[in-house]
């Protein structure tokens, strides 16, 4: 439980259950355990408005226990109670609930997914340069499982950007191209000269994953008919994005509504193409790279 809490940072009493006790009708094994590791200090929750269930977190000690178990990475950021109950509390918990529709299915599908599958906010450089805020972007998620059918399986391995409808249009669009620009971005290569004829040119993407990941935007915090606008206009916007698109660069990307991904799963055609002209939908093959045979 404390690795979960620490691992995604703010989660509710009911999204705890759905990941670590999905079977259990009463959680009553689950509400003890809170109240044990709260008693300890090791977390904390706070109360959200209109009757919602609790939020929960780790204490700093709580995040330091956790984190020297070696389960899950070390990392500066701490939540407590202030951040818990600020702006960013309703975004935490929607990228926790993206996450959860993907575990779900898996569960469902027999696939090998388990609730430290997708880890929270993700920096990414994609350009050169030394201030923080200009050369890297941050992705609200990075999903990483592995999809077995009959002999075959597939790594399934995205970034998750979860909106809420609070980004501007514009803005959102120029993230994808952020994403676009990670792809392409080779370190150093804007200085030439401190590269010597033998150093291979390598992607940074290469250097931290197995496969390309693909980009999945995440639509949520509005009726079904916003978001339905909010992503034909984000296709629009991302036009000029299709018509840059290097050929051979593996970057692909889809945008969805989270209450599709929630009601029909990530294999049903509920997601919207922005890498290439298609005015249909497709299923979650835009965030997925064949893996190798599966052993038999």
């Amino acid at each position: 439980m404390l690795m979960i809490l620490c691992h995604h940072r703010l989660v509710t009493t009911s999204q705890l259950k759905r990941l670590a006790q999905p079977d259990v009708t009463y959680p009553h094994y689950l509400r003890k355990t809170l109240s044990g590791l709260r008693q300890a200090g090791l977390v904390d929750r706070v109360f959200r408005p209109a009757g919602g269930d609790c939020a929960w977190f780790t204490t700093e000690a709580g995040a330091r226990l956790a984190e020297g178990e070696g389960a899950v990475p070390p990392r500066a950021y701490r939540m407590d109670a202030e951040r818990a109950q600020g702006a960013l509390q309703a975004h935490t918990l929607t990228v926790v609930e993206t996450g959860l529709a993907f575990l779900e299915h898996a569960r469902r599908s027999g696939y090998s997914m388990g609730p430290l599958s997708w880890t929270p906010e993700v920096a990414h450089r994609y350009r050169d340069g030394k201030r923080f805020e200009a050369t890297h972007l941050i992705s609200d998620a990075v999903l990483d499982y592995v999809l077995v059918k009959g002999s075959t399986s597939w790594h399934v391995h995205c970034f998750l950007e979860v909106d809420r409808a609070t980004m501007p249009p514009l803005r959102l669009a120029q993230k994808v191209g952020a994403y676009l620009r990670h792809y392409s971005y080779i370190p150093g290569e804007d200085r030439r000269r401190t590269r010597t004829a033998t150093r291979p040119r390598s992607y940074a993407w290469q250097n931290r994953y197995t496969w390309s990941p693909r980009l999945l935007v995440i639509l949520a915090g509005g009726t079904e008919q916003r978001l339905k606008r909010r992503m034909d206009e984000l296709y629009l916007r991302t036009e000029g994005l299709r018509r840059a698109l290097d050929s051979d660069l593996p970057f692909g990307a889809g945008v969805t509504l989270l209450p599709w991904l929630k009601e029909r799963g990530p294999r049903a055609k509920i997601f919207k193409l922005l890498h290439i002209d298609h005015d249909g939908l497709t299923d979650h093959r835009a965030g997925r790279c064949p893996m190798r045979p599966a052993a038999s």
